[in-house]
């Protein structure tokens, strides 16, 4: 699941894969809207609570999880990616290669 929303988080492109489990399409937005309103990866936030800042689960409209991303071109918030349905591991290092391509236009 691939999802890229604008800066302030509203959906503008979602690609569901065949088989994907329903659920993992929310998670993809939440992912790529958690990125694109506080400005840092999920990955980033969820390392924050798991360091014993727990208020950061309950900032309003987040997904903690690895696997969403923030566009930044030209020191701008552009944007964010989100993906979804895989290891978290997998979702973060497949959620930062679409932001870079986003960011080089490619």
């Amino acid at each position: 699941m691939i999802t890229v929303v604008d800066d302030g988080g509203q959906l503008i492109y979602l690609e569901r894969s065949d088989g994907a489990a329903s659920g993992m399409v929310d998670a993809s937005i939440k992912k790529a809207k958690s990125a694109a309103l506080y400005g840092f990866s999920t990955k980033a936030l969820e390392q924050q609570i798991v360091q014993g800042h727990p208020g950061f689960q309950n900032l309003p409209d987040i997904l903690p999880i690895e696997g969403g991303v923030p566009v930044v071109i030209n020191g701008q918030l552009a944007g964010a990616v989100g993906v979804a349905g895989g290891a978290s591991v997998d979702d973060g290092a497949f959620a930062e290669k679409i932001a870079a391509a986003l960011k080089t236009g490619n």
